[in-house]
């Protein structure tokens, strides 16, 4: 009897590991927001500023040739990516996007990125 009773606890248990993990996980979203790089942030404008015929996606091509990371910008907030080769980042950079993926603390996942809508591209 004693066999079968811790059996039964360890099942129990990981029925709630299970249970528990999965209500951890995070949930996939979409967020319009712009495709930028670690070094600028928010703004390319000192950038831009030193460098006139330079763009928001120019600059951000420059700065993660130089070694700088891919960064989200949605409104004020910076996000990091965690997967750094997900397809759309480079054909995407320095333009505004619509990325669908998980969010955990303040690093982004990303599952896909496609870009926004003109109306959407205002900032």
């Amino acid at each position: 009897m004693g066999m079968l009773s811790r059996s039964s606890s360890a099942f129990a248990l990981a029925i709630i590991v299970i249970t528990t993990s999965g209500s951890a996980a995070a949930e996939t979203q979409t967020w319009i927001g712009r495709i930028s790089d670690s070094k600028c942030g928010r703004s390319h404008a000192s950038m831009i500023g030193r460098e006139k015929r330079l763009t928001d996606r120019g600059c951000t091509e420059r700065c993660i040739e130089a070694g700088a990371k891919y960064v989200f910008v949605v409104d004020d907030a910076v996000y990091q990516i965690a997967n750094q080769n997900a397809k759309g980042l480079t054909s995407h950079a320095g333009r505004t996007v619509a990325l669908t993926g998980t969010l955990t603390g303040d690093t982004m996942t990303v599952s896909t990125i496609k870009r926004a809508g003109k109306k959407l591209e205002k900032h």
